[in-house]
């Protein structure tokens, strides 16, 4: 592979030690299209997602990417700054205080701060490092804890630059700090700081100040008394209602003559479960007009998923049958141009793992995930006149169909 060219080395001076800050990052500007370019290369690390890239770039790049920057825009508008970005221009602060509080005590230490996504790049920070002549370099990414998807995320991005350079620093990693006793103070200091300042404010200037700022400070002092007092009293107000119904409860033998009373003979409980059974199923007729793909069986089972990411968690399903019933769900969705994707193991197994109305089960994600990534894909090239892209068949485990795994 291509190496970059290496800075001119300083004969005969010591080498230079060098810091680098690293956070997570933020756009370049707070508008839908460079959030776009800024959750593309976040999204991407596969350490932060660890679904196969067959799987997940669909997903990213035909839902997340045309629907989520608009949004995350927005809230990064109703933050940003003159300066730009809060946490861009907060870190550049904290790097150049860093710098000086070292020069102070007599350290030529170099501090740069980089972004693990977005710009200054790791990478260009690293190279303007070893341009300054450094050839001790420790980095610090700015999490207290560690984690996979940050830390680690970190040390990738160093190792790529280090494979591209022929003479590679020495290199150190903080992995955490959350324990430390110095961060620890400095927190609690930061703390204390901000409540003694305005108690030390009270001794200051007039008389008629010093009152002031003292019915100020008690005034907050009991508005916090009372959010707790009415935190207690809603506490105790959903318990005495829980208390309340919980001893008007009827007991399992008075439900039980109830039930004796109210429906009478078998007959008539067999009939009253007949007409709800038909009230559910024409309800679940009635919602599967808003269903987003149909999965069957070919024949034998039809399973309907419906998925509204601003509402749901995972998606749901709205309809299902076997055999006739599942016949009549096939009918209802031609009529209403559902797409129909023929996934005899996923139709399966939704259908053995998820109640109607229920959201799927995780085990079935990746699963459905593909379904929901080919009708986004089926509807693009529909809008673009093109040709349908090819159905996809996902594998299932074996055990999630459940007593339908041979049917």
């Amino acid at each position: 592979m291509p190496f970059r060219p290496e800075p001119e080395a300083a004969r005969g001076q010591p080498g230079r030690t060098g810091g680098l800050l690293v956070i997570l990052g933020t756009p370049a500007e707070p508008t839908a299209a460079a959030t776009r370019r800024y959750l593309a290369e976040f999204l991407s690390d596969p350490r932060v997602v660890e679904i196969p890239p067959a799987l997940w770039k669909p997903i990213l790049h035909g839902v997340i990417l045309r629907t989520r920057p608009a949004k995350s825009a927005a809230k990064y508008q109703s933050i940003w700054t003159p300066e730009g970005s809060p946490l861009l221009v907060w870190s550049r602060k904290q790097a150049a205080m860093l710098r000086g509080y070292l020069g102070e005590r007599g350290h030529d230490v170099s501090v740069r701060l980089a972004m693990r996504y977005g710009q200054p790049s790791i990478a260009s920070q690293l190279d303007e490092l070893r341009a300054r002549g450094c050839t001790r370099i420790l980095v610090v990414p700015l999490y207290p804890q560690y984690s996979g998807t940050t830390t680690a995320s970190v040390v990738d991005a160093v190792a790529d630059w280090a494979r591209g350079a022929r003479h590679v620093p020495e290199l150190r990693f903080v992995a955490r700090f959350f324990d430390d006793p110095g961060y620890i103070r400095a927190l609690r200091r930061v703390v204390l700081q901000h409540w003694q300042g305005e108690l030390q404010a009270t001794g200051r200037g007039s008389v008629a100040a010093g009152i002031a700022q003292s019915i100020g400070l008690l005034g907050r002092a009991a508005l916090w008394f009372g959010v707790i007092l009415a935190l207690i009293g809603a506490i105790d107000a959903l318990y005495q209602k829980f208390d309340h119904a919980k001893n008007l409860r009827m007991t399992k033998q008075e439900i039980k003559d109830e039930m004796k009373e109210s429906e009478g003979n078998p007959e008539m409980k067999g009939r009253i479960r007949q007409v709800q059974q038909a009230q559910a199923r024409r309800r679940m007729m009635e919602d599967l007009p808003r269903a987003d793909v149909l999965v069957v069986n070919p024949t034998h089972f039809a399973v309907a998923l419906r998925y509204d990411d601003g509402r749901m968690g995972a998606p749901r399903v709205i309809a299902k049958g076997v055999d006739v019933l599942a016949a009549q769900i096939r009918l209802v969705a031609a009529s209403h141009r559902i797409p129909v994707v023929e996934a005899p193991p996923l139709a399966r197994a939704l259908y053995a793992t998820t109640e109607l109305g229920r959201e799927i089960p995780a085990s079935l994600f990746v699963a459905v995930a593909q379904v929901l990534a080919w009708v986004y894909q089926l509807k693009q090239a529909a809008a673009q006149g093109e040709s349908p892209p090819a159905a996809p068949n996902p594998e299932v485990d074996p055990d999630l169909m459940g007593p339908y795994r041979d049917a």
